[in-house]
């Protein structure tokens, strides 16, 4: 293994270890690691959230609610010199994510909020853009990335005090009290709420073995 090798490899063992610990303090969020290739940790992971967003609008303009939302995360070999390739993949309601495919995060927000931050506090941010504790709506820096849900939440949903940055979707806090877990990557069994993924081979007691998802899974950008 060369150093570059080396230093990859500590680093995603670092980020799998802070994924687990941000798992094991949530009843809203899950993790999955995909395509995943012992022995080394993962760098592709499905993050679900239970918590209760915006999936979208009727024909009346009013909010449609969901509590299943899911989004893919990519540690490319730039990171992390580059934020995390970031793509959604439920319908979502959110002026900082893209309502229409390919479902793109706003890197904008991410990097004005990412760099000297933990991947899982990338992870509960995410969580905190679908209860709409976080949203960026007006035509400023860092500008929102689907400028039809920015107008939206300008012209109806704050007028009519569905939301506010004092009133989210969900305010219920994502986590629970600090915890240290400490991780390796597989053959191990995982903690609960964070699950390991290969297609095709044995697959040990506890271990629930993931693919990527069929619904438009790409890197992102």
């Amino acid at each position: 293994m060369t150093e570059r090798q080396k230093r990859r490899y500590a680093l995603l063992q670092t980020n799998y270890t802070d994924l687990m610990n941000v798992a094991g303090r949530s009843d809203f969020i899950h993790i999955e690691a995909i395509e995943v290739e012992p022995p080394w940790p993962p760098d592709r992971y499905i993050v679900t959230y239970t918590c209760v967003g915006i999936s979208g609008v009727n024909a009346a303009r009013e909010p449609v609610t969901s509590s299943l939302h899911r989004c893919e995360l990519y540690l490319s070999q730039d990171y992390p010199k580059k934020v995390p390739s970031l793509l959604w993949l439920t319908p979502i309601w959110h002026p900082n994510i893209m309502h229409r495919e390919p479902r793109h995060v706003c890197t904008n927000e991410v990097q004005n909020y990412y760099p000297g931050k933990s991947l899982g506090e990338l992870i509960e941010w995410l969580g905190e853009l679908v209860q709409y504790k976080r949203y960026h709506a007006r035509h400023e820096p860092p500008f929102p990335i689907d400028t039809e849900v920015a107008q939206w939440v300008l012209d109806v949903a704050e007028p009519k005090g569905w939301i506010s940055t004092q009133k989210p979707v969900d305010s219920r806090p994502l986590l629970r009290g600090l915890g240290i877990v400490q991780g390796s990557p597989p053959p191990a069994p995982a903690p609960v709420g964070i699950k390991w993924g290969k297609p095709g081979g044995p697959k040990p007691g506890g271990i629930k073995w993931g693919r990527a998802s069929e619904q438009g899974v790409g890197q992102g950008s």
